[in-house]
């Protein structure tokens, strides 16, 4: 084994170590302090169980999106050992739109007329789950796929995380956004990505066990207009469906999620100074054999 292998190795048994029972692959890349994921996804929208591709958004449509993660602190994902295909990092999200806002003036709702409004959405899963996020390391997931079998092949996968909104501060809102789906659905490929929303969640659920510092991060809340800490903040941008993806969904999004991880305990620090000392010797007796 390579030193360079035997570091994701010793990563992962540290990961297993500070948590007590992990259960993921993706632990062993995670780094104490803020973590970055990018992804890119595809999305499409309900309304009445009808997916819907002409006309406003309205209160009570369903924002239903399949998410594939690329990026993991600045890295490549399946270039990192150990990560390549067929391995996937993927995500569900199915949120539901509460209110349409005014864009210069959030306390006011959107008038009928306007084709830019604050979106805010909500919940679509059961126990105000916003997002699922899954692993599965023989992964199928492609954005080429008709919708309900790219489902349920991150379905498939095993369930890491949920998050959603549990605090009073929590909120997901999609800035100045188009709201005519016309104009959504026929976004030109390749056109530069629009930022158009912004959110800040909790940890509902850690199958898992990954070892995420509740309450890590700062956030910008734009729909009251103040402060606070969540366990995940992020944003997206929106743009026409990435080529090759599957005519079902109505554009593709990619979005940025950053999250704390705690500090390894006194015990996993000495943990890892152990494993340290035993590869130095490793080393040693290796470079001896090779002279």
């Amino acid at each position: 084994m390579s030193f360079k292998k035997t570091l994701i190795v010793l990563g992962i048994a540290l990961a297993t170590a500070s948590t007590g029972a992990q259960a993921s692959i993706i632990g062993g890349l995670l780094l104490p302090g803020i973590n970055e994921f990018q992804d890119s996804d595809a999305e499409r929208v309900f309304r009445d169980g009808v997916v819907i591709t002409a006309g406003n958004v309205q209160v009570g449509d369903i924002f239903e999106a399949v998410l594939r993660f690329t990026d993991t602190n600045g890295l490549v994902l399946s270039d990192q050992p150990g990560f390549a295909a067929p391995y996937q990092l993927t995500a569900y999200s199915r949120l539901v739109v509460s209110a349409l806002l005014d864009i210069n003036n959030p306390a006011l709702a959107c008038a009928a007329a306007a084709t830019q409004c604050d979106i805010v959405l909500s919940p679509g899963l059961p126990g105000g789950v916003s997002v699922q996020v899954y692993e599965d390391a023989t992964g199928t997931f492609t954005l080429a796929q008709a919708p309900a079998t790219a489902i349920a092949a991150i379905q498939s996968g095993d369930l890491l995380l949920e998050i959603g909104e549990v605090k009073a501060n929590d909120f997901w809102v999609v800035n100045d956004s188009i709201i005519n789906l016309t104009t959504l659905a026929t976004l030109t490929q390749g056109a530069p990505q629009a930022p158009n929303g912004n959110f800040g969640l909790s940890l509902i659920s850690n199958p898992g066990g990954l070892p995420i510092e509740l309450l890590g991060v700062d956030a910008f809340n734009p729909v009251t207009v103040a402060g606070g800490l969540f366990d995940f903040r992020g944003n997206t941008s929106v743009y026409g469906r990435s080529p090759g993806t599957n005519t079902g969904w109505i554009a593709s999004t990619n979005s940025t999620i950053q999250f704390a991880v705690a500090v390894p305990e006194p015990g996993s620090l000495a943990l890892l100074g152990a494993a340290l000392v035993g590869l130095g010797f490793v080393r040693r007796r290796v470079a001896q054999r090779e002279d």
